[in-house]
């Protein structure tokens, strides 16, 4: 009788856990259970209000779930997706410990709503495989390691990006800039410095409307432009090299389209990149 009841309390369990996890295998929550390093969004997580603040603590992995079939019932489970909102905002300073921010399984990414506070932070840690996307005013975006992750700058967004490694792996997609999607049409004035961008298709593009301001930073071996823009922009202190199809440093701007070089260097900006 005894035996009876706790196979059948086991199978109650076996099922309720069934039906919870919905994306990416049984084990997530269990991973999440017995790790507390680890925080597993499923779906989409909406940080909203004013005063509402997520605060990831140093050493954590962020996962972000891609989606999939539910092991029971009908349907599919979303991509995961953090989104600010509301006056909420990030706080990721994993200077102590670093942060990982990665997708399982094709996760999405990090959307910060025009709504969202101009407070947030992001330094100090590892994005993998992600699509960040600003929509608001202000963001600290420094001392990161992105590894085939894109920043996407919309509507009327001036986030500071700085000491930044970014390795595209040769992802066919702009390392940092505006979507074509969107027409183009945004006022974005992104502050782009000492940041070392590499193998992506464009290492930047930006529209005629854009205003970003590109300085020390070293751009190398994208497959295409540089820096793409759709004005005569003017870029400062930039070394560029290995663009374009071409194996040589530009000190001329043939491996950019639509911007002017001033003072280009011949060597590598020494101070571009995260300190660690």
């Amino acid at each position: 009788m005894y035996k009876s009841k706790k196979l059948i309390v086991l199978f109650i369990f076996s099922v309720t856990i069934l039906t919870l996890q919905g994306c990416g295998g049984i084990t997530d929550y269990f991973e999440e259970l017995f790790d507390p390093t680890l925080m597993i969004i499923r779906g989409t997580e909406t940080i909203s209000g004013d005063g509402e603040v997520l605060t990831i603590v140093p050493g954590t992995t962020v996962r972000l779930k891609g989606s999939g079939r539910y092991l029971l019932g009908d349907g599919y489970a979303e991509v995961g997706q953090l989104i600010l909102t509301n006056g909420a905002k990030l706080i990721a300073n994993g200077e102590t410990e670093r942060i990982i921010f990665e997708t399982g399984d094709g996760g999405y990414g990090i959307t910060f709503e025009e709504d969202s506070s101009t407070n947030s932070v992001i330094t100090y840690c590892e994005l993998k495989e992600l699509s960040i996307s600003i929509k608001n005013y202000f963001i600290n975006i420094k001392n990161n390691k992105f590894t085939e992750t894109t920043i996407g700058c919309y509507l009327n967004s001036s986030p500071l990006i700085e000491y930044n490694i970014f390795d595209g792996e040769s992802l066919l997609l702009t390392g940092i800039g505006i979507s074509a999607e969107w027409g183009g049409d945004d006022s974005v004035s992104p502050i782009i410095r000492y940041n070392i961008i590499k193998y992506f298709y464009y290492g930047l593009t930006f529209y005629k409307s854009n205003t970003p301001i590109i300085e020390s930073n070293n751009i190398t071996n994208c497959e295409s432009y540089a820096v793409n823009w759709s004005t005569n922009g003017i870029i400062s202190n930039n070394y560029i090299a290995d663009c374009n199809g071409k194996v040589s440093v530009d000190l001329t701007g043939e491996q950019s389209s639509g911007v002017k070089y001033q003072n280009p260097r011949s060597t590598p900006v020494e101070d571009a990149g995260c300190d660690w």
